[in-house]
């Protein structure tokens, strides 16, 4: 991840004590939270970098899911009411490269692939495909890949073209999975291949497609 303007200072290799502080600081004048989101933006950055120090905020980090802010809630919260939060907290922690974090994604994802909000599904959708890419053992033993399967007969059809791209991901980074379509989702994918992108377009072509 490339860093730029303003943001570089935040992928600076950080400590742990000085984060806490930071975390921990800002105080009542501190109304916007705005040295909490700094050192919150600065964790997930040092996490971004597989700075595995960063486990050890991992209280501290649940601590501030209980601040009513846009921006901190954004990063973490999962059950929030709003369907936007929910997806960018998800997209978030997906990006966590920390053993911890990423076993700790397993769980919510499962839930956030069912969500009734097809936002909040697309998202979880591409965020298995991430996840994959952290630990393909972990994903390939969670039952992940079968609840995408699942969803390439969501009746929402922005999610199923974005399952879709996330086993195409996979399979193409996987030695030992092979994908392969029936006639019941082949009759689907022909009706969203106009909101597929090119590059699962052009994968579809590898696949081997069951027709039963």
């Amino acid at each position: 991840m490339a860093a730029q303007g303003g943001d570089a200072k935040l992928f600076a290799r950080g400590k742990v004590a000085e984060l806490r502080l930071e975390l921990n600081g800002g105080g009542k004048k501190d109304k916007n939270y705005t040295a909490k989101k700094t050192a919150l933006k600065k964790i997930v950055a040092n996490m971004t970098m597989s700075n595995n120090d960063m486990v050890a905020l991992f209280s501290d980090i649940i601590t501030c899911m209980q601040i009513s802010n846009l921006e901190i809630k954004k990063m973490q919260d999962m059950e929030d009411t709003n369907p936007l939060i929910r997806a960018l907290a998800l997209r978030t922690l997906s990006y966590i490269h920390v053993r911890d974090f990423v076993e700790a994604t397993v769980k919510p994802l499962k839930v956030l692939l069912k969500d009734s909000d097809p936002y909040v599904r697309k998202t979880a959708a591409f965020c298995v495909a991430k996840l994959y890419d952290h630990d393909r053992h972990l994903v390939e033993g969670s039952q992940l890949i079968d609840r995408l399967n699942s969803m390439l007969r969501d009746d929402n059809p922005t999610v199923v073209a974005s399952a879709l791209a996330s086993l195409v991901d996979i399979w193409e980074r996987s030695p030992t999975i092979k994908l392969t379509i029936d006639y019941g989702n082949a009759s689907k994918i022909v009706q969203i291949l106009p909101d597929c992108s090119e590059y699962v377009f052009l994968a579809l072509s590898g696949i081997d497609a069951k027709v039963s």
